[in-house]
C-alpha cells in the first residue's frame, strides 16, 4: 500500500490511503482505497468504468460484473473505492483527459461505498462538461465563449465549481499567490494586513460604504486600495511590505471587474522607478515557471518599456497589445487640402484624421469588413472607411472625393496588397484612441498574428494629470504620485496637463494588469501637489489627515506597485471573464446569485443603525 498523496496531511484510512494525484507506477499490484467524486460513468457490457476525482486528479476505476452484479452507483455520486492498481489493457490508455493521472492504469474495484449523492436531477443543473476540453465556441470578437449559461455556473457556483477548467483554473491561481509570497519573502518583503474597515476616499472609484452602529451618522468605507497605508508602513520603518489584499469598488461591472477583487499590493522604501520594475519584472518571470504546466507549450514571453507618448503615438492606448505590430499613421498632413467633406470638417476643426495600415497577410476579407463594421456600430464608434492598395496605387469607394496626391500619399503608406483604415475626430487625442480601438480589432480578426504569446509592456512617462469628463482637472494615477512641480502655483490648465509624473503600468496582451509610481514623501511637496487640485489645507487634512499626519514624521522616499490578481491569472491562462479565475464571483449586475445578495435590510436593523429606507415616511428619531 503506498503512502503517497497530494496535498494535505496524511490520509486516515477511513475513507482514502492515498490520494489520486500522489499515485505512480510504483503503486501498481498494491491494495489502495481512494474517496472523491464520480465525474464520469460509461457501462461496456456489464463492466462499468468510473472516473474518480478528488482535487489532486481523477483515476479510472473498473468494476468488474462478478464483484459487482448490481452496481448502485450513479454520476456526482461521492465514493469510497477499495481495490489494486493495474495497468489498463494496451490501447486502452487514456491520453486525452488532461486531469486523468496514470493513463495506462486503472484502479480494479473490491469494494465501494457511496458517502453522498445529488438530491435533485442533474438536468437542471450546469454542464460540468469542460469548454477547453469539447471546444468553446468563438464570438465574433474573437473572444471565447463559453457553451453553458453563465447563470447557471454562478447560480449552482458550488455544483459548477466541479468543472474541469474552474477547477484547474482556480488551484492555478493558489499556486500563482503561493509562488509570488515565496518570491517576496526571498526578496526581504514582509506581508502585512491593512485595515479592511477605512475611510471613505474623496478620489477615485465610488466606495462601499459600511453605517456604524457606535457612531450614529457616520460610515466606514471598504478599501478601494491599501494605497494611504502601506505609505504609512514605509514612514513606520518597515522598508518592504506586501499583501494580497481585497478590494472593493462600487463600479459598472465588465468582463475584467468585479465589485470586490484582489490585488497584490507592494511598496519599497529607497527605489526609484527601474527598482521596482526590475523587481516586478523577476516576478512575473518566477509566476511564469510555477505555471508552466497551465500555460501553452513554448508559448513565447517578452517585455517591452514604451514611454507614455509614445505608446499614445505609435498605438492610440497606452496599453498596447503588443502581440498585434500595426501601428497608426498621421494623416492630417496628406489631407491637408482635401476638399473630402467628411475629413474637412474635422481637420478645419481642430481634429485629425489617422490610418491604420494593413499589410496583406493580415489583410480583412470583406465579409470580415462588415462584421468588423456592424462591431464598431454596435461600440457606438463611426464606422470606419477603408482602401486597397493594388497595382501601386490606392483604391477605394471613398477614392473619388481624394485628388491624385492625396491618393499618391496613402499609397505610399501601404505595402501591395494591403489595405488602409480611417479614424477621425475632432481632437488629435480622440482620433488616435479611435484608431486605437480599431487596430486591436483589426489585429485580433484578422488571423495573421501569435495571440498565444504573452507580450508584456512597462508604460512609462505617465502625465501627472488629465483632464476629467466634466471638464475639471485631476491625477492621472492618484495625488500621491511624486511629479515635478510647475514653477507657478497659479499655472493654468495647460501647464497641469503637460506635467510629467512617475507613474508606470504594467500591460498585457493590451489589458493593464496595475499601476504604480515613485510616492511623494515629503509634506510640504505633497499639500502642495493637493493644492494644484483644489484642496486648500483645511480640506487637504480633512481627507488625507492620516497621510499628511504621517508624511509629518519624516518619510523615506519609497514606491510601488499594486497589480490585479485576477486578472493576471485570467490572461496568463487565456480566459475570457476574470469570473473564471474567482471561486464566487458576482454576476454583472453585481448579484450573488447563490446567497441572493445584496439581499433587503430588516426596517428593525436599519434603525439600530439610524437608517431609514428612502420613500418611508420618517427617518428613526425624527
Amino acid at each position: 500500500m503506498s503512502d503517497r498523496e497530494g496535498p494535505g496531511s496524511q490520509p486516515s484510512g477511513r475513507y482514502r490511503t492515498a490520494h489520486v494525484g500522489g499515485l505512480t507506477e510504483a503503486d501498481e499490484g498494491g491494495e489502495l482505497r481512494l474517496a472523491g467524486r464520480v465525474s464520469h460513468l460509461r457501462d461496456h457490457g456489464g463492466v462499468i468504468f468510473a472516473h474518480l476525482a478528488d482535487g489532486s486528479g481523477e483515476l479510472q476505476v473498473r468494476f468488474n460484473p462478478e464483484t459487482f452484479p448490481e452496481l448502485d452507483l450513479s454520476r456526482e455520486d461521492w465514493v469510497t473505492v477499495r481495490g489494486s492498481l493495474e495497468a489498463r489493457p494496451e490501447g486502452t490508455e487514456n491520453v486525452l483527459n488532461p486531469d486523468i493521472a496514470l493513463a495506462g492504469h486503472e484502479l480494479v474495484a473490491a469494494e465501494m461505498e457511496v458517502l453522498g449523492r445529488p438530491l435533485e436531477s442533474l438536468d437542471r443543473l450546469p454542464s460540468l462538461e469542460d469548454p477547453v476540453a469539447t471546444g468553446a465556441e468563438t464570438g465574433e470578437d474573437g473572444e471565447r465563449r463559453q457553451t453553458v449559461s453563465e447563470e447557471l455556473l454562478l447560480r449552482y457556483r458550488p455544483f459548477a465549481l466541479r468543472r474541469g477548467d474552474l477547477q484547474r483554473a482556480i488551484r492555478a491561481r493558489s499556486r500563482a499567490a503561493l509562488a509570488i509570497r515565496s518570491f517576496l519573502e526571498g526578496e526581504g518583503f514582509c506581508e502585512i494586513e491593512t485595515p479592511v474597515l477605512a475611510a471613505p476616499a474623496p478620489e477615485g472609484a465610488r466606495d462601499f460604504l459600511v453605517p456604524s452602529r457606535l457612531h450614529p451618522g457616520e460610515a466606514y468605507a471598504l478599501p478601494q486600495s491599501p494605497q494611504i497605508y502601506k505609505q504609512l508602513l514605509m514612514v513606520g520603518g518597515f522598508d518592504r511590505y506586501f499583501q494580497v489584499s481585497r478590494c472593493f469598488r462600487d463600479e459598472d461591472l465588465r468582463t475584467n471587474r468585479q465589485p470586490e477583487f484582489t490585488q497584490i499590493d507592494l511598496e519599497m522604501s529607497f527605489v526609484e522607478e527601474a527598482d521596482v520594475l526590475d523587481l516586478v519584472t523577476r516576478m512575473m518571470g518566477r509566476l511564469l515557471d510555477e505555471l508552466a504546466d497551465h500555460l501553452p507549450a513554448g508559448r513565447p514571453v517578452r517585455f517591452s518599456r514604451l514611454t507614455y507618448p509614445e505608446a499614445k503615438e505609435r498605438f492610440g492606448t497606452d496599453a498596447p497589445d503588443l502581440r498585434i505590430p500595426l501601428e497608426l499613421a498621421d494623416l492630417s498632413e496628406v489631407f491637408r487640402d482635401t476638399s473630402f467633406q467628411i475629413f474637412r470638417k474635422f481637420l478645419d476643426g481642430g481634429g485629425a484624421v489617422v490610418g491604420i495600415p494593413v499589410p496583406p497577410e493580415a489583410r480583412l476579407a470583406r465579409n470580415e469588413i462588415d462584421r468588423f463594421r456592424e462591431w464598431a456600430k454596435a461600440a457606438k464608434m463611426p464606422q470606419p472607411a477603408w482602401g486597397d492598395k493594388k497595382d501601386g496605387e490606392f483604391v477605394s469607394t471613398i477614392g473619388k472625393f481624394f485628388g491624385d496626391d492625396e491618393k499618391a500619399g496613402l499609397a505610399a503608406l501601404m505595402e501591395e496588397g494591403g489595405q488602409i483604415f480611417f479614424a477621425a475626430a475632432m481632437s488629435r487625442g480622440e482620433a488616435r484612441a479611435i484608431a486605437g480601438q480599431l487596430r486591436t480589432q483589426i489585429g485580433r480578426r484578422s488571423g495573421a498574428y501569435d495571440l498565444d504569446r504573452l507580450e508584456f509592456a512597462w508604460i512609462t512617462g505617465f502625465p501627472a494629470f488629465e483632464r476629467h469628463h466634466d471638464g475639471s482637472i485631476g491625477p492621472a494615477h492618484h495625488p500621491f504620485t511624486d511629479i515635478r512641480l510647475p514653477e507657478d502655483p497659479d499655472a493654468d490648465d495647460a501647464t497641469l496637463l503637460a506635467l510629467p509624473s512617475r507613474a508606470y503600468d504594467l500591460v498585457l496582451n493590451g489589458e493593464e494588469l496595475g499601476s504604480g509610481s515613485i510616492r511623494i514623501h515629503r509634506l510640504d511637496k505633497q499639500l502642495a501637489v493637493l493644492a494644484l487640485l483644489g484642496y486648500d489645507r483645511e480640506r487637504a487634512y480633512r481627507h488625507f489627515r492620516h497621510l499628511l499626519d504621517g508624511l509629518s514624521y519624516g518619510a523615506p522616499p519609497h514606491g510601488g506597485i499594486a497589480l490585479g490578481f485576477d486578472r493576471l491569472i485570467a490572461n496568463l491562462l487565456g480566459l475570457p471573464s476574470i469570473r473564471q479565475t474567482i471561486a464566487f464571483p458576482k454576476d454583472g449586475r453585481g448579484r450573488c446569485l447563490i446567497s441572493d445578495s445584496p439581499a433587503a435590510v430588516a426596517a428593525e436593523d436599519l434603525e439600530i443603525l439610524g437608517l431609514a429606507r428612502r420613500g418611508d415616511d420618517q427617518r428613526p428619531g425624527e
